[in-house]
């Protein structure tokens, strides 16, 4: 949640699990494709475009990234 946190600076009191991406923090596809960089990066894991097409909040970020693990 810290990662998105600081990528959204001005939404950062508003993220929760249950924040939607494109609805509540206004995210668009530039955005999604950062996000992806940015879990790849701290993580050292590879995600899917699959698994991406499927984020629509932050739970289902999260829930991502840990499957990886």
């Amino acid at each position: 949640m810290k990662l998105l946190s600081d990528y959204f600076l001005s939404e950062r009191q508003n993220i929760s699990r249950n924040s939607r991406l494109i609805e509540d923090l206004s995210a668009d596809s530039v955005d999604i494709v950062e996000l992806v960089m940015i879990f790849e990066g701290a993580f050292n894991i590879e995600l899917s475009s699959g698994q991406i097409a499927g984020w629509r909040t932050v739970s289902d970020i999260v829930n991502t990234v840990m499957e990886e693990f």
